[in-house]
C-alpha cells in the first residue's frame, strides 16, 4: 500500500485508496486488512491522511475506502466491512466498477 497525499498524485485509471488516520484504530485496522489482500487484485491500492480531501469529496467519517475507476467511484465506509478482512475482500471483488459498466454496455 502507498501513502500518498492526494490523490491529484495517481496517474492510474483504476485505483483504491483508504482515507484516515494514524490515531483512529478502525483506520489502522482496515489498512492492515487491504496489506493483507492487495495481492489478490490488479490494481494499486494507495493510503492517504488529508481528511481535507476526504471531507471535500463529501466523506464524513473514516475510515473511508473508495475505488476509482475511470472516473467512477464506489464508496466503503462501513466499519463492519472495513475491519473484516474477508468482508472487505469480497466488497472490493463484487463493487468492480469496469466490470458493472462492461455488463451495462453488453445488455444495452
Amino acid at each position: 500500500m502507498i501513502e500518498v497525499t492526494s490523490i491529484e498524485n495517481i496517474a492510474s485509471q483504476k485505483f483504491l485508496i483508504k482515507y484516515g488516520q494514524d490515531f483512529c484504530i478502525p483506520c489502522e485496522i482496515t489498512e492492515n486488512n487491504l496489506k493483507e489482500i492487495e495481492g489478490e487484485f490488479d490494481f494499486p491500492f494507495y493510503s492517504t491522511k488529508n481528511v481535507d480531501e476526504a471531507v471535500e469529496r463529501g466523506y464524513k467519517s473514516l475510515p473511508v475506502v473508495v475505488i476509482f475507476d475511470n472516473g467512477n467511484t464506489i464508496t466503503a465506509s462501513d466499519s463492519s466491512v472495513l475491519m473484516n478482512k474477508d468482508a472487505l475482500c469480497e466488497w472490493i471483488k463484487n463493487n468492480n466498477v469496469l466490470k458493472d459498466a462492461v455488463e451495462l454496455k453488453e445488455g444495452e
